[in-house]
């Protein structure tokens, strides 16, 4: 039940962000080490289950960052312009390098290839 929910909410999201066409060969930043998104707090019931969640950048553009501090920023901006809802929300950190799974695009670094969420935070 909590599966279908998550992905309910997930495209949802994909459905009002705005699609992206414009292609980019900009640098990804070469001083992070870990990467860390923001997603729907549901994700954790996933991972204190023991379920595996991934997240696919085929589905939606996951922006990425070098820190849950840098995330927080970015989702409080959104938040605090309407564009996402006030709660519900959660850091999470991704297994994998910084520089293995990110990319520039239109000036905003995003997920390239498919990965697991390792751990969170709120």
């Amino acid at each position: 039940m909590y599966r279908l929910l998550i992905i309910i909410f997930i495209l949802c999201l994909v459905a009002c962000t705005p699609l992206k066409t414009k292609k980019s060969l900009e640098p990804v930043p070469q001083n992070c080490q870990e990467a860390w998104v923001y997603a729907p707090d549901s994700l954790i019931l996933e991972l204190s289950s023991g379920n595996q969640v991934l997240l696919d950048p085929a589905v939606h553009d996951f922006p990425l960052f070098c820190t849950k501090e840098e995330a927080k920023t970015a989702l409080n901006n959104l938040i605090a312009t309407q564009k996402y809802p006030a709660k519900g929300w959660a850091y999470y950190r991704l297994a994998g390098q910084f520089t293995s799974l990110a990319k520039v695009q239109g000036g905003q670094t995003i997920l390239k290839e498919t990965t697991s969420l390792v751990d969170w935070e709120r």
